[in-house]
């Protein structure tokens, strides 16, 4: 008898954590979204590395999850991690010219003009054409 109850109370304790698994999923995939103006650093990094850890996501998904904490720690000047993740997206999806400009931004925050360069100019060459884009290019004269 003492070993059916525990063994109820250790489904019934399963049972809990994996409903509280899937609210948490899903308070996660409401967090995790960019809002230039409120980026939430403390809500939006942690649900986003959730939901990247999970493994229930691939491919552009993925990316999209790695590109907005990428911007959020942008936001948050911590420009490194940033790069990092910016790094993640190029992997997963390397033909979007706006992750080229976002880590051209990171690593000029950080000092690096080259990098910047060599960012802004593939942005460039895979159809970016923002207006702020255009000043970064001609800002370091590499308009063609």
């Amino acid at each position: 008898m003492k070993y059916s109850i525990f063994a109820v109370s250790v489904i019934f304790s399963i049972a809990l954590s994996l409903g509280s698994a899937s609210a948490d999923f899903d308070t996660d995939k409401k967090n995790c979204r960019i809002n230039i103006f409120d980026p939430r650093a403390n809500f939006v990094i942690p649900a986003c590395t959730n939901l990247i850890v999970s493994g229930r996501f691939s491919g552009q998904r993925l990316a999209r999850l790695y590109e907005i904490r990428g911007m959020t720690y942008q936001f948050s000047d911590q420009y490194d991690k940033a790069i990092e993740d910016f790094d993640q997206v190029i992997g997963l999806t390397p033909d979007r010219d706006f992750i080229y400009f976002l880590r051209g931004r990171s690593y000029e925050s950080l000092g690096n003009p080259d990098q910047a360069r060599k960012n802004y100019k593939k942005s460039y060459d895979l159809g970016g054409r923002t207006e702020k884009l255009l000043k970064k290019l001609q800002k370091y004269d590499i308009l063609p």
